[in-house]
This record gives structure tokens, sequence and C-alpha cells, in this order.
């Protein structure tokens, strides 16, 4: 009987064990879900790849979408010798037909600044450079690299070269002094040039004076021609555009003190003139050029006293900016003498 007992409880744990073994039981129950469940992830996952294939979706559009930009976009280079490649090639493109021309311009003034370069030399490639930019120097004097080149032609050119190029340009001088480059080709022909031609620059400035005081790059220019080439009566005309745009026009190249003397009821709009043309001025931060410290001084002898009290207010943080010139550390001391305690505190600190 003991056997038999004993035998029978070895035949039923072995059929629990197998049942268990089989997904049977609790232990079973718990397993076979997950099972299941895995099972149905695998299924499911199959499902939508296959309805993404049907319907266009995102899976094989991602794919298919970087294949089609992979072959879209060129190939990107990756040595040093392919990307200047590349430069060049776009350079080409934009030049267009110029291009060569240019190229060969640039070579050209390689050895015609070099030191070494003899006069002879420099003579036979100033004839060939002339021959290569010859009508086109308007186009050419906009670009970084070629306005170098016209810079270097108008320095070691002849009298008759540098006649011929400022010819080309002579119609085009405000573009140019507003330009980023070009306003150093300016500079060129003012200390290069003739008298005529420094003549002619100062009296296409009259008239642009308001305007091209506010430019940040025209301005240098603009104090470049006043301060170091013109005389007095010239210096006298481009300032005079400040008091009044009528006097900017005919050039009247007398002394302020004389204008309002001879009609004392302009005095008030020759104030609000040179006010208006003074504020820009000083939020553009060109404040430091000698024609600006011209103006505010001719604008304490001529306001009221209101005006005064507003333009120290604004003045007494930029006075350290402009005691380098005569007129600028006269316009300093009018701000010690008309400014409040408060603006003397601060423009002593």
């Amino acid at each position: 009987s003991s056997r038999s007992s004993s035998s029978s409880r070895i035949s039923s744990s072995s059929r629990s064990c197998s049942s268990n073994k089989n997904g049977g039981g609790v232990g079973g129950g718990d397993d076979a879900p997950k099972k299941r469940k895995h099972e149905g992830d695998d299924g499911g996952e199959s499902d939508s790849a296959a309805a993404a294939g049907k319907k266009g979706g995102p899976t094989h559009k991602k794919g298919g979408g970087a294949a089609a930009g992979a072959a879209a976009s060129p190939a990107i280079p990756k040595t040093r010798q392919e990307q200047k490649q590349l430069a060049k090639d776009r350079k080409r493109f934009k030049g267009g037909s110029m291009y060569e021309k240019i190229e060969e311009s640039k070579r050209i003034w390689e050895r015609l600044r070099a030191r070494e370069t003899s006069k002879p030399e420099k003579r036979e490639l100033m004839e060939r450079l002339m021959g290569l930019i010859r009508g086109n120097v308007y186009n050419v004097v906009f670009k970084h690299d070629v306005v170098r080149v016209v810079q270097s032609a108008i320095q070691f050119g002849t009298a008759a070269q540098r006649e011929e190029l400022f010819a080309e340009l002579r119609g085009h001088l405000i573009d140019i002094t507003k330009s980023k480059y070009g306003k150093f080709l300016m500079v060129k022909l003012l200390k290069f040039g003739t008298r005529e031609h420094r003549k002619l620059i100062i009296r296409t400035f009259q008239g642009h004076v308001r305007q091209l005081i506010r430019h940040r790059e025209a301005s240098a220019i603009v104090e470049t021609a006043y301060r170091d080439w013109a005389n007095a009566g010239e210096q006298a005309r481009l300032v005079s555009e400040l008091y009044s745009p009528e006097l900017g026009l005919v050039g009247d190249a007398r002394p302020l003190a004389e204008i309002v003397a001879a009609s004392p009821e302009r005095r008030e709009q020759i104030a609000k003139n040179l006010l208006d043309a003074l504020m820009p001025v000083l939020d553009k931060g060109t404040i430091a050029h000698s024609i600006v410290h011209r103006a505010l001084l001719d604008f304490f002898g001529v306001a009221s006293k209101q005006r005064i009290v507003e333009m120290v207010a604004c003045l007494r943080e930029l006075c350290v900016e402009i005691l380098h010139t005569k007129e600028g550390m006269h316009v300093t001391m009018l701000c010690l003498w008309h400014g409040t305690p408060k603006d003397r505190k601060v423009i002593l600190k």
C-alpha cells in the first residue's frame, strides 16, 4: 500500500510538472499570455509594416526620401584641393565673361605691387592691366579683391591713365563712397589724384553731406576730404548744408555768424536744422569726425538756452570722444559751462 501511494504521488507530481511546462497551472497561465503577447507583437509589427507599405507609410517614405536626397544633392568636397576647385567654379559662374580678365588682372597686380619690380616693368604691367579693366572699372570696384587692383592702378599709373580711370568713375562717386570696399578707392583718388580731381570729389559731396555723415562707411571719406584736402572755403561750403539745404545747394562759404547777422530771422531755423542733422549722428557713432565738431560748435553759437540744455544732456557721455580736435575741446568747455551739476559730474567722470 505504501508503494502504491508513493507511486501515485510521483505520477501526480509528474503530471503537474508536465502541465506547467506545457502552459498549464498557475505558472503556465502567466507565461502563456506573455508568449502570446510577444507573438502578437511580432505579428502586429509585420502587419503595420505591410500596411505602411501599402499606404506609403513613414518607414518606406523616410528611406525613399533619404535616397532621393542623396541622389539629388551634389557630393560634398572632402579634400582641400576639391574645395578650392569648387570655389573657383563658383567664381567663374558668377564672373561670367569677365572672369578670365579678373583673374589675369589679379596676377598682374601681384607683380605690380611688389617692391622688387622695376619701374620699366611696372609701366609694362600697367599697360597690360589697363587693357584688361578698361571700360569695366565701375563694375569691379565693389568686389573686395578686384578693387585692390584698381587702387594699385591709381597709385602706379601715369597721369593719363589716372585721368582715364577717373573719367569712368566720376559719375558714380557717391555710390563708391558708400561701398564697404569702394571707399578705399576714394582714399586713393584723393591722395594720388590731381587737384582738379579733389575739387570735383568735394563738389560732388555738396548736397549730400547731411546723408553721408550718417553713413558709417561714407562718413569716413567725407571726413578725410574735409580734414586733409579741402581748403577753408570748401570746408565752409560742406558744413553750410547742415545750416540749411538752400545754403548747401548755393554753396555759401560765409561763416555762420555772418549769415545770422545778415538774416536774423533765420537764426531759429538754422538751429533747428543743425539739431535735426546732428542728433542721428550721435546715435550712429560717427561723432569723432571733425566736421561734426564744427557743426556742434556752430550749434552752440546760434541755439537757444533750452536747445543747448537738451544737447548737453545728449553729449555729456560723449565729450571724451571729441577732445582730440580744437572745435571738440571748445564744445566740451561749453557743455561744462551750460550743463547742470549732474551733467558736469558725468562729463568729469
